[in-house]
């Protein structure tokens, strides 16, 4: 199966907290065949709050997708995230965006705490804008258009994201750049 995956994170170092969840999911059999580069956004949430660091990864995973959600789950924790406010600063935020089958074909699903595609994903340049930068021509399944065109909406497109230029790309191999 496909995965792709939103990483963010506005706490500590969410660069380094990228690297190691990613490191963790190859380590147990995952297979990272893409990344984006690292975007900067202002924070959505309560308070004042740093502004987020994100990126979108696409893996190979042989794990169900109720499994691999358990697992990101348990990646963030071991990162230092705590339960609680909504939409607060967190060191790392790990989201099940899209799914694939190994044919390519988007599949959508809809169980307790899971929904694929990711309900708010067309709604945040944070989220698109990587995701667009990795897979330009993936299919929004719920419009029938591209997820890309959402860019192009508002909110969407008053959202700020800035993509971080860098000589080096900010993860190490044995990680597959996105073309």
């Amino acid at each position: 199966m496909i995965a792709w995956l939103g990483l963010g994170g506005n706490l500590g170092d969410p660069e380094r907290a990228f690297i190691r969840a990613l490191e963790t999911l190859e380590r147990e059999g995952d297979r990272i065949t893409g990344l984006a580069s690292l975007w900067r956004t202002a924070a959505i949430g309560p308070g004042e709050q740093p502004d987020h660091l994100n990126s979108v990864a696409r893996l190979q995973t042989s794990r169900a997708p109720g499994e691999l959600l358990v697992r990101l789950k348990e990646l963030e924790r071991e990162a230092g995230r705590v339960s609680g406010e909504r939409w607060g600063p967190r060191p790392l935020d790990l989201d099940l965006l899209l799914l694939a089958n190994d044919e390519g074909h988007l599949l959508q699903l809809e169980q307790a705490g899971l929904e694929i595609p990711h309900p708010r994903m067309s709604e945040r340049a944070f989220v698109l804008q990587p995701l667009q930068e990795l897979d330009p021509g993936l299919p929004d399944q719920r419009t029938g258009g591209q997820l890309a065109q959402h860019l192009q909406d508002e909110p969407v497109r008053s959202q700020v994201a800035n993509k971080l230029t860098r000589k080096e790309p900010w993860y190490p191999a044995p990680f597959v750049p996105s073309p």
